[in-house]
């Protein structure tokens, strides 16, 4: 760190990042941490991740997936509802 600031590298608007990773004891609130952290690094553009949801996109793709099926059993009712009523009408 104290090498790129002296290379004159860090100003602002210069788009910089950086991952820190915390070995925590397992007794640790992970949940105090994060909100303690948002609120020290409000204005830094912090992001926290932890092994908690360490995939985020795979429970939006669940959900997404949970919705189209249950678009897709209703529409299969409905044709078969649609085929039952021509049935009993012939």
């Amino acid at each position: 760190t104290q090498s790129l600031a002296q290379a004159s590298l860090l100003a602002p608007g210069t788009l910089f990042s950086t991952k820190y990773r915390l070995d925590l004891p397992p007794d640790t609130q992970l949940a105090s941490i994060a909100q303690e952290a948002a609120r020290v690094f409000a204005e830094k553009g912090v992001r926290w991740t932890d092994a908690r949801n360490g995939a985020p996109g795979v429970s939006e793709f669940v959900d997404r997936l949970g919705a189209f099926l249950v678009l897709v059993g209703l529409s299969g009712l409905a044709v078969g509802g649609v085929g039952v009523s021509s049935a009993v009408r012939a």
